[in-house]
């Protein structure tokens, strides 16, 4: 699904584990800007709750000037499943039809999935190559379970799509020229509940993978290492982290509980990383580009440089739109990493990649 091209484009909305954050574009001279935006927190099991959920999208919409009732949405994590199959060279009108069939054929999970296609590039040995593809699948319950979150509240959903796409979408914009065509790019989406490690050649992604290592992870870390309770334990993480670890006498703590768990991640980075060089092969990033929810917080960038050998940036995904008014110059220097998926929603309709999951 599309949305028309008004002044306003839809609000993204991107439902977290632990905060609800909106973002609404307009056009503005030849360009964008941001018109809206806010975030709510949820309170602790709400994700379980639509009720709650529904209570605070509503506060969250209603507090901020968003114009209009159209709404973008990913769909949540957990709902979310990734598959890689391998077809015979085919054009990609045909892929589409045939990655279907043959993920439901080889996956008996996915028989009555929602499903989307993505063209991933050629695999395997010079003259014998075959058609990757990425199946992103959702239980068709589940989707219509989070479509009925936002449809009951009088909202009108025009792009429903996986959290990875709407994180990469940002940017794409400025991996379309032709020298980029086939260059190889690292993203990391560093959750609550887990990250999502993509890598792209140009514009396209080629790999997807999910790894459970997330905020959650370093919250239970530092709950074992220094025996507090979990709740207690995520807010020291996020106090110490968020000030930098500045006249905290936790601080070291709490960043060497940490550190082992970012580690793990760092590993699984390498990983996805050597297996798309065999793969495909093609060059090895050289940078690795990290957003989410985690990556707001101080010391993951430089842990994360050092287990994988890379370097890594915070991404910015509202580079090139302008935002006075809505986020202060500190919060746009910093690239707003919480930010990204909501931001790529609120993108949505102007560049998709694999064929749309259907919602209706």
């Amino acid at each position: 699904m599309q949305w028309r091209r008004h002044n306003s484009g839809p609000i993204g909305i991107d439902v977290g584990a632990q905060r609800v954050r909106a973002v609404q574009l307009g056009e503005r001279a030849g360009g964008w800007a941001v018109t809206a935006a806010g975030s709510e927190a949820l309170p602790a099991g709400a994700g379980r709750d639509p009720a709650a959920l529904r209570s605070a999208v509503g506060k969250l919409l209603g507090a901020h000037p968003f114009t209009g009732k159209n709404v973008a949405v990913a769909l949540p994590s957990q709902a979310l499943q990734i598959k890689n199959l391998r077809l015979p060279r085919m054009p990609d009108e045909e892929l589409f039809a045939a990655g279907e069939f043959e993920a439901r054929e080889r996956f008996q999970d996915l028989a009555d999935a929602m499903l989307r296609v993505v063209p991933a590039g050629l695999a395997g040995r010079a003259g014998d190559e075959q058609c990757e593809i990425i199946v992103l699948a959702a239980r068709r319950d589940a989707v219509e379970a989070h479509l009925n979150l936002f449809t009951g509240m009088g909202l009108t959903v025009t792009a429903l799509e996986p959290g990875p796409q709407a994180f990469f979408r940002p940017y794409t914009r400025f991996l379309e020229r032709a020298a980029d065509a086939e260059k190889a790019n690292a993203f990391v989406d560093v959750g609550a509940r887990g990250s999502c490690i993509m890598i792209a050649r140009g514009s396209d992604l080629a790999f997807l993978k999910m790894c459970p290592v997330g905020g959650e992870t370093f919250d239970r870390a530092v709950a074992e290492a220094l025996n507090v309770p979990r709740d207690q334990a995520a807010g020291l993480r996020r106090r110490v982290l968020a000030a930098d670890g500045a006249a905290d006498p936790q601080a070291e703590a709490v960043q060497a509980a940490v550190g082992p768990a970012v580690d793990q991640l760092g590993k699984e980075v390498g990983l996805c990383l050597r297996y798309y060089a065999v793969t495909f092969r093609g060059e090895r990033p050289e940078q690795l580009t990290a957003g989410g929810s985690e990556m707001a917080y101080s010391g993951i960038s430089e842990r994360l440089a050092a287990a994988t050998q890379l370097s890594v940036r915070v991404g910015d995904a509202l580079r090139g739109v302008t935002a006075d008014g809505v986020f202060t110059a500190e919060e746009m220097a910093r690239g707003l990493p919480e930010w990204t998926v909501a931001i790529g929603l609120a993108l949505g309709g102007r560049q998709r990649a694999g064929k749309e999951l259907q919602v209706a």
